[in-house]
């Protein structure tokens, strides 16, 4: 499938935020068929890593309410969930990068 136009095996990023430079927002995307394998645990420790070595000290996320493997990975993040919002289907939470 690798020469299929859109086709994707997994991908994270992180932005930092123009208001508060220590914070950054990420994102994960996992291809489906490669759902479940850890990529997206290995992708997370590598960009909590690089963030760390820029800087940030804090993550934000946001996601479904629903998406239970997305909430999995956020709380296993290396640190303490410092802010939680809920906003009917989406929810936002921080966490509090360790040093």
């Amino acid at each position: 499938p690798a020469d299929e136009p859109g086709w994707i095996l997994a991908v994270g990023r992180f932005v930092r935020l123009p208001e508060d430079p220590r914070t950054a927002e990420f994102a994960i995307v996992v291809g489906d068929p490669f759902q479940q394998e850890g990529m997206a645990t290995k992708l997370m420790e590598r960009l909590s890593q690089a963030a760390g070595e820029r800087g940030i000290t804090r993550f934000r996320a946001t996601l479904l309410a629903g998406n239970l493997p997305a909430h999995r990975l956020v709380r296993g993040l290396p640190g303490q969930v410092a802010a939680e919002r809920h906003t009917g289907p989406v929810d936002e939470i921080e966490v509090d990068l360790a040093s």
